[in-house]
């Protein structure tokens, strides 16, 4: 990830910092910043999807690559069943998975890419 990315990120976090509430499938949505609840949830998400993330792979690969992994994220992140999110649209997913990064943008900049670099760069 470039840091004119990350950066851009940190803006619009500031923005969306309190949440966002977005319209998918016929429902209104509110993306919150993470919890610690959701984090420990996050857990059993593989680390080859973080990895990807954060690597700059690309995205359309990552997305199909590991979609059970990002609805299992999703998921977890607006506290609906992975079969719901099953029901919607590529472009209503991509907008739920774009909205939780910005609003927790400032978190994955400042604490959880720091982390992941700091354990590829250690061979953890």
């Amino acid at each position: 990830m470039s840091d004119g990315f990350l950066k851009e990120m940190e803006e619009i976090s500031k923005v969306f910092a309190c949440g966002v509430e977005v319209t998918v499938g016929g429902e209104k949505i509110e993306v919150t910043p993470l919890k610690m609840k959701q984090i420990i949830e996050m857990r059993r998400i593989s680390d080859e999807l973080f990895t990807a993330i954060t690597s700059g792979e690309d995205l359309l690969r990552t997305f199909v690559k590991h979609s059970d992994e990002i609805s299992e994220l999703i998921s977890i992140v607006i506290s609906k069943p992975v079969e719901w999110l099953n029901e919607l649209t590529i472009d209503e997913v991509v907008h739920l998975l774009a909205m939780i990064v910005y609003v927790n943008a400032d978190l994955f900049k400042k604490k959880i890419l720091p982390i992941l670099q700091k354990i590829s760069i250690g061979g953890n």
